[in-house]
């Protein structure tokens, strides 16, 4: 499917885009965000931050990262463990682009846009959230 990137093309995808832009490959195992060895992604998606930031979401079994490509581990790196995720709301962008996600947490709000296939961003945080008996309410 066009799109998405699969499991063993996360790595090299964002190692590919991050040479060919600037500077060093960027890490998208699961210690660069910090996470356990035993976290393996799951599918990367390209995406913009509430700064307009663009950058990559990765899912990963338990948690959704997000970092940009050009300030790579800088202040716009996020890490959301999925257990944390209580709604995610399909939203536009500047109020015209349908291919924006706000995402409720227990503590706060999440905003990322500038995606290409929402639908299928959704889809995957909804079922690594099945394999963890979370749930996640979800509005179009």
């Amino acid at each position: 499917r066009r799109g998405y990137i699969h499991r063993e093309q996360c790595v090299r995808v964002h190692m590919f885009v991050t040479e060919n832009l600037k500077g060093p490959a960027v890490d998208v195992t699961a210690q660069h965000f910090g996470l356990s060895n035993a976290e393996i992604p799951v599918e990367s998606y390209s995406a913009v931050n509430h700064k307009l930031v663009h950058g990559f979401v990765t899912v990963f079994q338990r948690y959704v990262c997000f970092d940009s490509v050009i300030m790579k581990g800088g202040p716009n790196k996020a890490v959301i463990p999925i257990v944390t995720i209580r709604a995610m709301k399909c939203t536009k962008f500047a109020q015209l682009f349908n291919n924006a996600i706000e995402f409720t947490l227990d503590t706060r709000k999440v905003y990322l846009s500038g995606f290409l296939h929402r639908r299928d961003t959704v889809a995957c945080i909804m079922q690594q959230a099945q394999k963890l008996n979370h749930i996640i309410q979800v509005s179009h």
